[in-house]
């Protein structure tokens, strides 16, 4: 969903600034805002499972620009399964999975300028080692219906 409370012209705004390429899935009342921020993103709409694992599987990165408290993102699980590192907000429930920067980086809620600071750091092979750690840790102990 592309929704405030989702804040993803966060994410373009930082993600124009730190001269990064950015791919948005889904849609909402934000998606204005997001081309605004943005006009170089290629807004993907919503997408289905198959393609959504494509575009994970490619990104250098899955970052998150919520700033509300999500209970349990499911999407970064996603994300660790196709070996894709995630850039989240440190307000997030599932912070603390993140928080020693093996899997991915956090950076403050809803401050564009960090943001922008740990996009410019994350190069591919910072994308790379962190992907595979994420991998790994998510393949050890794979997330079930039960």
């Amino acid at each position: 969903r592309l929704t405030p409370e989702k804040a993803p012209e966060l994410v373009a705004a930082a993600a124009r600034a730190a001269g990064a390429g950015l791919r948005v899935a889904g849609e909402g009342e934000s998606a204005d805002a997001v081309r605004a921020a943005h006009p170089e993103a290629v807004l993907l709409g919503r997408i289905d499972a198959a393609t959504m694992r494509r575009e994970l599987r490619y990104a250098r990165a899955l970052v998150m620009g919520s700033i509300w408290m999500e209970g349990y993102p499911l999407v970064m699980q996603e994300a660790w399964a196709a070996g894709t590192p995630v850039i989240v907000p440190d307000g997030l429930a599932e912070a603390g999975e993140v928080a020693d920067g093996t899997r991915g980086r956090l950076y403050r809620i809803g401050d564009e300028a960090d943001l922008t600071r740990v996009l410019r750091s994350f190069d591919g092979t910072t994308s790379n080692r962190t992907g595979e750690v994420g991998y790994r840790s998510y393949w050890a102990d794979p997330l079930t219906l039960d």
